[in-house]
């Protein structure tokens, strides 16, 4: 279980080390939301007295956080495969379920952060999600 928390903890760094793909993977789904917002605030949905904007959040994180793991994911994986680490990796007394399991909970620790920025943005900005 150690080696699966420090190597968790090394993939981490490797997603933050790059400044302008984190920067990108933060700003993103806020810029999305912003440009949404604004483009959908008069479309009222019929019957509840709401309106689109309402129903952003809810919809973009699912969204965020899948698509982002699964490229994210599956990027690693095929480098790592490509490289030759996962062998790397095995001679280093890490199994290939653990390299997986810490690339995945390192990119999904990643996303849930933007996804974190992502709330807070929409309620300084829109007053509250879903109110």
């Amino acid at each position: 279980m150690r080696k699966l928390y420090v190597f968790s903890k090394y993939q981490t760094n490797l997603l933050l080390r790059n400044f302008k793909s984190t920067i990108v993977g933060f700003l993103l789904p806020v810029i999305m939301f912003f440009i949404f917002s604004n483009m959908l605030a008069e479309l009222e949905v019929p019957e509840t007295g709401r309106t689109i904007v309402d129903y952003l959040i809810p919809a973009f994180l699912p969204i965020i956080i899948i698509n982002a793991v699964i490229v994210i994911y599956g990027q690693y994986y095929i480098l790592y495969k490509e490289q030759g680490n996962l062998l790397k990796y095995k001679l280093l007394g890490l199994n290939t379920f653990s390299v997986l399991v810490g690339i995945f909970s390192a990119t999904l620790i990643f996303q849930l952060v933007a996804s974190l920025f992502l709330i807070v943005f929409a309620v300084l900005t829109k007053g509250g999600v879903c109110q």
